[in-house]
């Protein structure tokens, strides 16, 4: 089958990120393919992502999400992709899934390019080996009760507040 840009896009993105969103896809879509209109970005994603599926070249929809065939959406990872699209602006430089307990790793920049990495505050895993420059953001349940993690990397706290909207905040580091 003969794959258009957006197609292969989409295929890309999905296999790099694990599920997304259609609204968030049409965010890198506009972005990636310098699409004005919004509600035409939205259109196009998921029309190219209907014929995908039912083509069957490895991507699934459930309701509002695609994701890989044997893989069923994480809600984890959809939030840490409204962070990257967030704190990028639709367009980061570069992005991927991370090895647990991080979520997703991406960049920011062209020139000086900055990396940072979305983690889900209380996952239990031994932490991936981190560049001393990566940024960390820990996405938290509770805003109440941030626990900053053992490493020097400068952390910021993620998360949702009663209206929905994602908010920031970083804790200053204690010094014993």
């Amino acid at each position: 089958m003969l794959l258009t840009r957006q197609q292969r896009f989409i295929l890309d993105t999905v296999g790099r990120l694990g599920c997304i969103r259609y609204d968030q896809l049409a965010i890198l879509l506009r972005k990636a393919f310098l699409l004005e209109d919004r509600a035409r970005a939205e259109r196009i994603a998921r029309a190219a992502a209907r014929q995908l599926c039912r083509a069957n070249l490895g991507i699934r929809e459930a309701g509002n999400v695609l994701h890989l065939p044997r893989q069923p959406p994480d809600e984890q990872m959809l939030g840490a992709i409204d962070v990257m699209l967030l704190l990028t602006e639709g367009a980061p430089s570069g992005y991927q899934r991370g090895a647990a307990p991080v979520l997703l790793r991406f960049a920011v920049g062209e020139g000086k390019v900055r990396t940072f990495s979305v983690l889900q505050q209380g996952r239990g895993c031994p932490l991936p080996p981190l560049d001393s420059w990566e940024r960390l953001i820990i996405l938290a349940n509770d805003p109440q009760e941030l626990q900053e993690l053992p490493l020097p990397n400068l952390q910021f706290f993620a998360f949702w507040d009663s209206e929905g909207k994602l908010q920031f905040l970083s804790k200053e580091k204690s010094s014993n």
